[in-house]
């Protein structure tokens, strides 16, 4: 009987392996490399073992590393960075503190910059105000017209 070969282990055949440094996980693949979080890695990990290779390691690849939300990718590896700008931030200095260079990766030119978004606020009508203990004493208070 033939042993199964799984999408985790046809994705990094060829060459491909692993490197924790602290909080993240370097992902090294034939012509590629990305680092994301350590939590992250074992999620996906967990789903690319319980899944059956597609048949074609390039497909595993392009699976695999689809399944990151957060990817701080190396430059020139054909993987495109993505994720939130802060967890982006600490990627990248974990990195530095594991001593790799920042020039090695793609990181966003903006990635200190705050994308916060700002809403309008939104119009009260004065009529759909909710009253106040102050405003139905006031009117309860004020003289009726005299008859």
């Amino acid at each position: 009987m033939a042993l199964q070969l799984n999408l985790l282990l046809s994705a990094l055949s060829g060459g491909g392996r692993t490197t924790r440094h602290g909080d993240l996980i370097v992902v090294t693949m034939p012509a590629s490399a990305f680092a994301t979080t350590a939590q992250e890695f074992q999620q996906v990990q967990t789903w690319a073992r319980a899944r059956a290779s597609l048949g074609n390691s390039h497909r595993d690849r392009e699976a695999f590393v689809g399944r990151f939300q957060t990817v701080l990718a190396r430059s020139g590896s054909g993987i495109a960075t993505r994720g939130s700008r802060p967890v982006l931030a600490r990627l990248l200095a974990g990195l530095s503190q594991a001593g790799m260079q920042p020039g090695e990766w793609s990181v966003p030119h903006d990635i200190h910059e705050s994308m916060e978004v700002k809403r309008r606020p939104r119009k009260v009508d004065p009529a759909d105000a909710p009253r106040t203990e102050a405003d139905a004493g006031a009117a309860d208070s004020e003289p009726a017209d005299p008859p």
